[in-house]
C-alpha cells in the first residue's frame, strides 16, 4: 500500500512538472513568436523605405515616325516614375550619335547627383544657383509695389546690379548691405529694409532653396527712438487753406489727420468699407478689424464733388508712391509756412495727438488707433504734455510789487 502511495506521489510530481514545463515553453513561445514579428515589421518598414529611397535614373530611346530615336530620362524616385525628354535625337550619323549620347549622360550624371542631395538634406546647385534678386522680386509682386519689400528690393539692385545667386548671400555680404542701407536712408528706414531681407532668407530656408539661413548669424539693425512729429490744429488749418501740386494727396492726408488711418490703409480704402459715418476695415499691416467713427471734416472730404470722381476700383483715393506722396507733401507744407518734416505717417500721429488734446483718453485712443499695448500711445500722451507746458510757459509774466 506504501508503495502504490508513493508512485502514485512520484507520478502527481511528475505531472505537475510536466505542466509547468509546458507553461514555460508555451511563455517562451510566445515571446519568440512576438519578437520574430517585431523584426519582421521592422525589416518590411526598412525595406519599404528603401524601396520608397530608391533612385535610378536611365537613359532610355522612343522611335519615332521618321526613323530618329528621341532620348529621354526614366527617373525612378521614393517610389515614383517621371518621364523627362532631353530633346535630343539620334540618327543614322554614329560621330554625331557619340556626341549626342555623351551629353544625355552628362544630364543623367547631373539629375542622379541632384536626386541624392534631395534624399540626404542637401540643396542641388541649381537651386543654390538662383537669383536671390528674382526671388524678391516675386515676393514684392505679392506685397505691392507700395511695400517695404519692393523698396528693399531696388536698393538690393542698387547695391549688386541685377544677378546675384544665394550662395553669394552670406553673412559678409549682409554685412556689408547693412552699411551700404546706412548710408542711403534713415537708421529706422534701414532697419525695416534690412528686416524684410532677412524675412526672405527665412522663407528661401522654408521653402528648401537653401539649407542654412546667413540671416540667423547677421544681427539687425537697431531701431532708434525719434521725435514724432505732428501739426496742430491752426497747422492744419493753414494746410486746409493753402493750394497743394495734388489735391487727391491733400485730401488724402487731411482725412487721414482726422481718422489716423496708415498710408497702407488709405491707399486700399474702398467706398464699400465707409458706413454711414464710421470706417469698417481689416488694417493691412496688422490684418485687424477695426472700425473708427469719422469726424465731420473727415466725412466733408469724402465728399464726391466736381474734382472728385469714383474710381473704377472703387477706391477712395488714387495716390502715387509714398515715395513721391511725401515729396509732394513736403512742398506743399513749405508752400504753407510749416518748417516741420512732413510724411503721410505725421497724419497718424496728428489725430493722436488731437485725439488725446481734446478731452479722448488714453485707451479711448489706443483703441482707435489699434495699438497692441497702450505703452505704444503713451508716447503721444507725453507729446500733449509737453504742448502742454509749451502753452503755460508762452503765458506773458506780469510783475507782483
Amino acid at each position: 500500500m506504501s508503495n502504490q502511495k508513493l508512485v502514485m506521489s512520484l507520478y502527481i510530481d511528475v505531472i505537475m512538472h510536466i505542466q509547468v514545463i509546458l507553461s514555460f515553453s508555451f511563455l517562451l513561445l510566445i515571446i519568440v513568436t512576438f519578437v520574430t514579428l517585431l523584426l519582421l515589421r521592422n525589416k518590411y518598414i526598412f525595406q519599404f523605405a528603401q524601396r520608397c529611397n530608391k533612385m535610378k535614373v536611365t537613359i532610355r530611346e522612343k522611335k519615332l515616325l521618321d526613323g530618329t530615336r528621341s532620348l529621354y530620362l526614366d527617373i525612378y524616385h521614393k517610389g515614383q516614375r517621371r518621364y523627362d525628354f532631353l530633346n535630343l535625337y539620334l540618327t543614322k550619323n554614329k560621330v554625331q550619335n557619340k556626341e549626342t549620347i555623351l551629353i544625355a549622360e552628362k544630364i543623367r550624371t547631373q539629375t542622379e547627383m541632384e536626386l541624392q542631395n534631395d534624399v540626404y538634406g542637401f540643396v542641388a546647385a541649381s537651386k543654390r544657383k538662383m537669383n536671390f534678386i528674382t526671388y524678391l522680386e516675386s515676393i514684392s509682386s505679392e506685397k505691392g509695389k507700395h511695400s517695404a519689400f519692393h523698396c528693399s528690393t531696388i536698393l538690393v539692385k542698387e547695391f549688386t546690379g541685377n544677378i546675384i545667386s544665394f550662395q553669394q548671400v552670406d553673412e559678409k555680404w549682409l554685412e556689408d548691405f547693412k552699411k551700404f542701407l546706412l548710408k542711403k536712408v534713415s537708421q529706422n528706414t534701414a532697419a525695416s529694409y534690412f528686416q524684410r531681407i532677412k524675412q526672405a532668407l527665412k522663407k528661401a530656408k522654408m521653402e528648401k532653396i537653401i539649407t542654412r539661413d546667413p540671416g540667423e548669424f547677421v544681427s539687425n539693425i537697431k531701431n532708434i527712438v525719434t521725435e514724432r512729429t505732428f501739426l496742430e490744429l491752426k497747422e492744419l488749418e493753414k494746410l486746409a487753406r493753402t493750394d497743394c501740386k495734388s489735391g487727391e494727396i491733400k485730401r488724402a492726408f487731411l482725412f487721414s489727420c482726422f481718422c489716423g488711418l496708415r498710408y497702407s490703409d488709405i491707399l486700399k480704402l474702398t467706398w464699400n468699407e465707409i458706413k454711414g459715418k464710421q470706417l469698417q476695415l481689416i488694417q493691412q499691416k496688422t490684418k485687424n478689424f477695426i472700425y473708427v467713427p469719422l469726424h465731420q471734416t473727415a466725412l466733408d472730404l469724402l465728399k464726391k464733388d466736381a474734382n472728385i470722381f469714383p474710381l473704377d476700383s472703387n477706391l477712395v483715393f488714387n495716390l502715387p508712391t509714398r515715395w513721391w506722396t511725401n515729396r509732394i507733401l513736403k512742398e506743399w507744407a513749405k508752400e504753407a509756412g510749416i518748417k516741420k518734416n512732413i510724411s503721410f505717417h505725421v497724419a497718424r500721429h496728428t489725430f493722436a495727438t488731437l485725439s488725446l488734446t481734446y478731452g479722448n483718453d488714453i485707451y479711448v485712443t489706443s483703441s482707435l488707433l489699434d495699438h497692441k499695448n497702450v505703452k505704444t500711445t503713451q508716447t503721444y500722451v507725453r507729446l500733449v504734455d509737453e504742448k502742454k507746458k509749451k502753452a503755460v510757459d508762452s503765458i506773458p509774466k506780469i510783475l507782483i510789487s
